[in-house]
Formats: C-alpha cells, structure tokens, sequence
C-alpha cells in the first residue's frame, strides 16, 4: 500500500499558520524594541533635565531648577528637546528670564554649559 503525504496533510495551511507565527513574533519584537527605545530615551531626557537643572541653580539659586521647569512646559516638556527650534525657543526663554537673576557674563557661560549639556543628548 503506497501512500501520498501531499493528499495526507494539508501543506499550504502548515506554510500558512507557521508564516502567521513568525510575522506575529516579529511584530513582538519589533513593538518591544520600540517600548525598550522610548523608555531609554526617556531616562535620557529625564538625566538631562535634572544636569540643566544642575546648572541653572550653580548659577541662579533655587529659582534656576523652577526657571527650567517653566521653559521646558513652555516647549512642551522634556520632548522639547530633541528638536532643534524648541531648544532655541527654550534657551531663549533661560536666558531672557535669567537677565534679572544674574550678570551677564554668568548668564553667557550658564547658557554656553546649557547649550553644552543638550548637544550632549545624543538619541
């Protein structure tokens, strides 16, 4: 009694579910990079947040870690910072509230070190 595998088992829906499975594990894997990605780049920005808050109250005191906390709101948070407008809009902002606060040879090295600090940010 000779048998035929090809009648016996049904081929194309074993390529079928096994290539379902495999685009299902790939599509896992490229959701958890992404989630991995976004949460690095969080404590990125959280880390740089907190070194410019650093800076700003070496130089202004206490009201330096709220003047940054303003201008990143006022830039759409910590976010803000990857992009290159609303990092000038927010230096601008650090610097134009800073005027009051400090001399303005301290407010130029604070910005040149702010300035320093986000260049750092490397996402």
């Amino acid at each position: 009694m000779l048998l035929d595998l090809l009648e016996m088992v049904n081929i194309d829906k074993i390529w079928e579910s096994t290539k379902i499975r495999h685009e299902a594990q790939l599509q896992q894997q490229n959701k958890d990079a992404r989630e991995r990605d976004n949460r690095q780049q969080d404590a990125k920005l959280l880390e740089l947040e907190e070194d410019l808050k650093e800076v700003a109250a070496a130089y202004l005191g206490k009201m330096g870690r709220t003047l940054i906390d303003k201008e990143l709101a006022d830039c759409g948070g910590r976010k803000g910072l990857l992009d290159a407008d609303q990092v000038a809009k927010f230096l601008a902002g650090v610097e134009k509230s800073s005027k009051l606060l400090t001399s303005l040879t301290k407010l130029k090295e604070m910005t040149d070190l702010l300035r320093k600090e986000i260049s750092r940010l490397s996402i």
